[in-house]
């Protein structure tokens, strides 16, 4: 089973500084599903906020007959100010936004649920009984850049999956021994953001000027990439494929896109070489540079 895991963001909105296709047609989403499931892809990420993402899905699992045989996570709706203010109100806010996914999903219960917002970990224990019920198989939570707030979240008994940035500009997690720990514990892992949002799919002179810092970085690794004779694409992905990830969040635009990526996939893990002279030359970027949350608006 691969272990690509199909992001959809893209599926509900146009999203990333380098999507040239924008938003895929339903009908295009249908063959994107259709050919993944042949190919062996069960494992779909989501969240309430990623525009008409779920409701695509759940039309096209439904369509095709799948709905009961692919793995859907999804994230709870970020809570706004009032209702984190009182915990029962903030426990009805949870509830009916699982309630509102699966109804969109067109489910009776999905994969696993986790929590769009660090702060809101706090109410895991809402998610825990949404599990008893039988509404998800398993809980966690979607965590950002700091690799110790992630080392503390996985303190959490009852976190089962937890979601991190990673790639090959941006070790933070990967460095502090995050992967490992969740691996050890057996917490299911999903790495997003393997190509810094596009980056590492760009020619080094089309990224953005606000990021120009990162070209010399790029530069380098593109021409490793050319040696070991592969694309920076592939490298930047399989380059994850050799640290203990449970699945790997792959936004897919097209078929051509994901089947591109499928293949990256097939060929596994980087060489020991190639892994050694990315070490060597690695060197961490300024932290603004690899964090999408912090680039400006028109980057």
């Amino acid at each position: 089973m691969t272990k690509l895991m199909v992001g959809t963001v893209q599926f509900g909105m146009s999203y990333g500084i380098a999507n040239q296709q924008g938003r895929p047609s339903r009908e295009e989403v249908l063959e994107i599903i259709k050919f993944g499931y042949e190919s062996g892809i069960r494992d779909y990420d989501t969240a309430a906020v990623y525009g008409e993402s779920e409701e695509v899905l759940g039309q096209a699992f439904k369509e095709l007959g799948i709905s009961h045989k692919v793995n859907i996570f999804t994230k709870i709706e970020e809570l706004d100010d009032e209702v984190k203010k009182s915990g029962k109100e903030a426990g009805k806010a949870i509830v009916a936004s699982l309630e509102r996914s699966l109804k969109r999903l067109k489910m009776d219960c999905v994969a696993g649920v986790l929590f769009h917002r660090e702060d809101e970990l706090k109410h895991i224990d809402v998610l825990q009984k949404l599990r008893q019920e039988g509404k998800c198989k398993r809980i966690g939570i979607s965590c950002m850049h700091d690799p110790q707030r992630a080392l503390s979240f996985l303190e959490f008994d009852l976190v089962e999956a937890i979601q991190l940035p990673a790639s090959l500009m941006d070790r933070r997690h990967l460095e502090a021994g995050v992967f490992n720990r969740a691996s050890t514990q057996g917490v299911l892992t999903f790495i997003r953001s393997v190509f810094l949002q596009g980056i590492l799919t760009m020619k080094n002179k089309t990224i953005p000027s606000k990021l120009k810092s990162l070209r010399p970085l790029h530069s380098r690794y593109a021409l490793l990439a050319e040696e070991a004779g592969i694309t920076l694409k592939e490298m930047a992905l399989r380059f994850i494929l050799n640290h203990p990830v449970s699945k790997v969040v792959i936004g897919i635009e097209s078929l051509m896109q994901l089947k591109e990526n499928l293949c990256f996939f097939e060929r596994g893990p980087l060489p020991d070489d190639l892994m050694q002279a990315l070490t060597l030359t690695y060197e961490q970027p300024d932290p603004y540079l690899i964090t999408p949350a912090l680039w400006p608006a028109q980057v």
